[in-house]
Parts: structure tokens; sequence; C-alpha cells
């Protein structure tokens, strides 16, 4: 993943990628040696309220259990979801 030197944060959680921008921008993609799958610890949730967005890059899968996935993330006005694999999650709220 390509990294900023004026990212707020970046590092890799599970079998995911994530950096979140200057911007407050949260982006998650598939670590190529891992599987996609968003571990129930995430780094990037320290940082909650410097997220503002949210964007799923192809081929990152939810969790069996999504519930709260995002939560208290209270300064995010944009998520850009549409490519996150929910095929094995069985719950989700």
């Amino acid at each position: 993943m390509d990294t900023n030197a004026l990212d707020i944060a970046s590092g890799t959680s599970g079998g995911v990628d994530w950096r979140i921008t200057a911007e407050g921008e949260l982006i998650l993609s598939p670590n190529p040696s891992g599987n996609g799958l968003i571990p129930a610890s995430r780094g990037w949730d320290g940082y909650r309220s410097s997220v503002t967005s949210v964007t799923v890059n192809p081929g990152v899968k939810a969790p069996t259990n999504s519930y709260n996935l995002f939560k208290a993330y209270t300064n995010a006005v944009s998520f850009d979801v549409k490519n996150l694999d929910v095929s094995g999650c069985t719950i989700m709220s």
C-alpha cells in the first residue's frame, strides 16, 4: 500500500493494510501476504476521531461478527464499503 509522509497513521492489522490520509480518509486494502480479513482488534480504531471517511478496497473481508465494525466513527461523513466482502459475515448491525 502506498503511504505518504503526511498520513496520520498506517499499519497492518490481521490480513488488512490500512492508512489514514492527512485528509482523514481511512483506506483498507488486503495485505498481499494475508487473507484480507479484518481482525477483531483493529489498529485503526485508535484513530476514530481523525477519520472523516472510510474506503474499502476489493479483497477486504468482514469478520464473521461485524457488530459495531465502524462504531464511534462520529466524524466520518462518507463510507464507501461497496467492495467489502461480507460473504462470511453472520452478525452485522
